[in-house]
């Protein structure tokens, strides 16, 4: 990663909208299930020397309408005390980027903008997705790839595979079973990426989902910290990677909150 410029020190006083303790036992998570509640977490690292804050903004892509009230609640009151807020989206590529087959391609695939299968759970469990109920302050910037840049890393049979809506559905006769899928899910996710990852394939697309994505995200974000606080706000899996680059950039966890996301 380039070496950027050390943050400026702050001396506006801000308030404190995160003030939880970090916790010991979950402080390599982002997303824990407790007893029937999963939560998501959001952690506030600054730098001692200047001051300046980072705010990383854990997310699920479907929750309680409760949960992304909330959410909304908490990216408000960032960015009324000056904080840049920041937040993931795969975006389309400007036009002058793409070759006429780049833009066919793209054009023949409508990307769902979740993971695999998450939608087939919205209506089954009673939740909302991200996308429709998160209310993004007025100033909040899309920092990520885009779609051409995701077509160009994987290539054309991985990139349809990863963004196309899979055909899955959950009708009256399976829905009971769609609770406790959803928690197995999430109960065991860590263990099935692990197993993922011993296939060659899933791990060049880890290396950019998550990588790639992780490194444009900090890399933008350091840069605007000579002028702001910032607040990522990004799905729970890229926390763990973000946390650790704060940490190589001489950031350190000060504060944390876990939000309910549902209940199952």
């Amino acid at each position: 990663m380039d070496q950027l410029s050390a943050p400026t020190l702050r001396t506006l006083p801000r308030p404190q909208i995160v003030t939880g303790a970090p916790s010991r036992r979950h402080r390599r998570r982002a997303l824990r299930l407790r007893r029937r509640h999963v939560e998501t977490v959001v952690r506030v690292f600054e730098v001692p020397d200047t001051g300046r804050r980072l705010t990383l903004v854990g997310t699920m892509h479907l929750g309680d309408a409760g949960y992304y009230d909330a959410l909304s609640a908490l990216l408000a009151d960032l960015e009324a005390a000056g904080t840049a807020v920041h937040y993931e989206r795969i975006r389309r590529a400007d036009e002058a980027d793409l070759t006429a087959e780049e833009r066919r391609r793209i054009e023949s695939v409508e990307a769902s903008g979740y993971p695999v299968g998450f939608d087939a759970f919205v209506e089954a469990l009673g939740l909302e997705l991200q996308g429709e109920r998160l209310a993004l302050p007025a100033g909040a910037r899309n920092v990520d790839v885009t779609d051409v840049e995701l077509l160009r890393a994987l290539g054309w049979d991985r990139y349809r595979r990863l963004v196309e809506p899979p055909r899955v559905t959950i009708d009256e006769r399976s829905a009971s079973v769609a609770r406790p899928a959803f928690r197995f899910l999430l109960k065991h996710g860590r263990t099935l990426d692990r197993l993922r990852s011993l296939s060659a394939r899933h791990r060049k697309e880890n290396r950019f989902m998550i990588g790639e994505r992780n490194r444009v995200a900090l890399a933008e974000a350091l840069r605007e910290s000579s002028h702001h606080d910032v607040a990522l706000v990004w799905g729970t899996a890229h926390l763990p990677g973000l946390a650790r680059a704060l940490r190589r950039h001489g950031y350190r966890l000060r504060a944390e909150r876990w939000l309910r996301v549902c209940t199952l």
